[in-house]
């Protein structure tokens, strides 16, 4: 009877899951191939306000199914900018012209893209390029304090950043740089924010985010390793982004973030290409002496 008991329950599992199973079939779209391009227009510093570089990578954009293609940057690719309708530069993309330098307006016109290749859709986008930021009472602060987070001594920065536009939401990065007072030369220096509602962009160089609905006095921690006052300034940048271009940001780094989390919602990174993939985006910064 035992036996009996067991034979019987073997055979209903071998049926349970024999009947669930089922073939699905999908119906898989045929991936349409698009342009990526991450496309950024920035000053290049004080001194020459009107001079700014367009920093550009074209490729071919891959489908998440598509496994018979590899990435390629799309060389030859035609690009144009125009200014509030009017083209002012056009080049060809290739090895030599990723970094454009021209002379613009700049503040609050209106900027477009558009970047053409054989055989895939004429891509498009534009901006309204931001106002200059204004940052006023820049401490340097002295602290030589130990983050076992970070592994490094630090000092502190404090600084407020004046808002020009207050009826709306405005988006900054700050990066804390050295320059020689030798010869003027400057780096960018390890930084970080014990606020965690500051945004520490990983892979941009040590830029800290943020948006002035937190607020207009701020605080960033700055690794003091390699400061020596006295063969080094040290220069505060800060930077006023364009929305689409913080979103990107902020979506890259949290992609980046989650690359090897398992547990990881799946992030999807920012985009403001029509017909592609990619960036169209803009900053504009000033440069602020933090220590003599």
């Amino acid at each position: 009877m035992f036996i009996m008991k067991n034979l019987i329950t073997i055979l209903s599992l071998i049926l349970l899951f024999s009947s669930c199973e089922q073939i699905v079939e999908l119906d898989i779209e045929e991936y349409e191939p698009k342009i990526r391009t991450s496309t950024i227009i920035h000053n290049i510093d004080d001194n020459n306000p009107q001079l700014h570089s367009c920093v550009s990578s074209i490729t071919n954009a891959i489908g998440i199914y598509d496994n018979n293609s590899e990435l390629e940057f799309l060389y030859g690719a035609q690009v144009y900018l125009s200014e509030n309708e009017i083209d002012f530069t056009n080049f060809s993309y290739d090895l030599t012209s990723n970094n454009v330098l021209f002379d613009m307006n700049g503040e609050a016109n209106r900027y477009s893209l558009v970047i053409e290749y054989p055989e895939y859709k004429t891509v498009y986008s534009e901006l309204v390029y931001p106002l200059a930021p204004n940052a006023s009472n820049i401490e340097y602060q002295f602290e030589n304090r130990y983050s076992s987070i970070q592994g490094v001594y630090y000092d502190e920065i404090n600084f407020t950043i004046n808002d020009n536009e207050p009826e709306k939401t405005n988006y900054y990065g700050v990066q804390v740089m050295i320059e020689t007072k030798c010869c003027g030369d400057r780096y960018p220096i390890w930084t970080f924010a014990n606020d965690f509602n500051l945004i520490k962009l990983n892979g941009f160089g040590s830029v800290i985010a943020f948006s002035d609905n937190l607020g207009e006095q701020f605080k960033i921690q700055v690794e003091n390793t390699w400061i020596d006052l006295d063969e080094h300034k040290v220069i505060l940048k800060v930077s006023q982004f364009t929305e689409d271009y913080y979103r990107f940001l902020v979506s890259y780094n949290n992609y980046i973030n989650s690359a090897d989390n398992p547990f990881a919602e799946p992030i999807t990174i920012y985009s403001n290409i029509e017909n592609g993939l990619g960036i169209f985006g803009a900053m504009n910064s000033k440069w602020f002496i933090a220590t003599e």
